[in-house]
């Protein structure tokens, strides 16, 4: 049997795929982007961009594009499903739709939660249309914290469960499973934000923590086991709390490069996506070899801050808003293409901060959201 010819070219997809294709293509790959916004650093890492069409209807839109396979980020939870038909066309380098929904079900993440010596929120099945004081209601079908919700009334749809809320530090464990392997690529502090209706919102990530041995060890042992009972190859992410005693408590799986990664991938020194790629057997085609091709990836042992920016109100972003980061240590990211309307409670941009002091960077990654909040008053 012919082993599979070798390839250039990946399609990223997902609600936003910046981080995935700067990582892609720093390391050689030609990247077809498509997500919900076309950020600027996203079109200059991809050699094309297209949005997100509606109700994923993708037959014509990948039959437009080069061979390759089809790699996904977050914010596609909800249609799984739908994808299945894809991988007629090409290589799909994501679970099936049956290991989704057991990734999906509170009762099976409780029994490996637990036989792998972790705790596991309560849960139930909504009866009535009250969440009780101390409870959430948590979608099966979204991401980034946009479908758990604190209100009292639940939805009561097959979508929903209740979990009661466990209080704590959360945390986001990354791993990459090969044929015979899991390794844990390394632990971040999760950063929320309350913006009302959606009090958990993803705001961004702290990393790589410093994790005691024992601690690594569990975590190693929980990864083996998603691994070994769900067939999982490539990238997945863990969503956990470190409560008052420092027990650990499973919240979910995201079978997937997730959104602190990246801050990952700099200590580790090599593109995630690649090693992403390769751990689904996807042979790349040989590049030619450039005097800087690794500089990206050289390992960097200073600790990261990921902070999303969400606007407080609608307005239009103006290039110029760039320069909010002059005489700090702060980069900019998902930088909107200039004009763009950005709605309130929307992301506005990401903000990047290196260093070796934790409060040093959030005091500059402060003073530059505030900025940036000033800049951006209603339209």
């Amino acid at each position: 049997m012919q082993p599979p010819p070798p390839l250039r070219h990946l399609i990223l997809m997902g609600g936003s795929v910046r981080a995935a294709a700067e990582s892609a293509a720093s390391d050689g790959w030609e990247v077809s982007a498509i997500d919900r916004f076309g950020d600027v650093d996203t079109r200059r890492a991809a050699r094309s961009w297209q949005p997100l069409p509606p109700e994923l209807d993708f037959d014509g839109l990948l039959e437009r594009l080069p061979p390759g396979p089809l790699v996904l980020t977050g914010g596609m939870e909800q249609w799984y499903q739908r994808l299945e038909r894809v991988r007629d066309q090409r290589p799909v380098l994501a679970p099936p739709t049956a290991t989704i929904e057991r990734l999906r079900d509170p009762v099976f993440l409780q029994s490996l939660a637990e036989r792998c010596g972790f705790r596991f929120p309560r849960f139930r099945l909504p009866t009535t249309r009250e969440v009780p004081p101390g409870w959430l209601a948590k979608s099966r079908r979204s991401t980034a914290g946009l479908g758990v919700s604190a209100s009292r009334i639940n939805p009561r749809n097959d979508d929903h469960y209740l979990q009661k809320r466990v209080a704590g530090r959360p945390w986001g464990a990354s791993f990459l499973a090969s044929d015979s392997s899991t390794e844990l690529l390394g632990v971040c502090r999760s950063l929320f934000q309350n913006l009302g209706a959606t009090p958990f919102l993803y705001s961004g990530s702290l990393g790589p923590l410093p994790v005691r041995t024992e601690c690594q060890q569990k975590l190693q042992r929980l990864g083996e086991a998603i691994r070994q009972e769900l067939a999982l190859r490539g990238l997945f992410g863990i969503d956990l709390i470190a409560d008052s005693s420092d027990e650990l408590w499973v919240l979910e799986i995201n079978p997937r490069m997730t959104a602190s990664m990246e801050l990952l991938e700099r200590r580790l020194g090599s593109s995630l996506v690649t090693r992403h790629v390769a751990a689904h057997g996807v042979v790349r085609e040989q590049r030619e070899a450039h005097g800087d091709a690794s500089s990206s990836h050289l390992a960097d042992a200073t600790l990261g801050l990921k902070r999303i920016v969400w606007s407080r109100a609608a307005c239009r972003w103006d290039p110029e808003w760039e320069l909010t980061t002059v005489g700090t240590l702060v980069t900019l990211h998902d930088i909107p293409q200039p004009g763009t309307s950005i709605e309130r409670h929307t992301p506005l941009v990401s903000l990047g901060v290196r260093g070796q002091s934790v409060r040093n960077f959030l005091r500059a990654a402060h003073e530059v959201e505030s900025r940036l909040h000033k800049k951006c008053q209603p339209t």
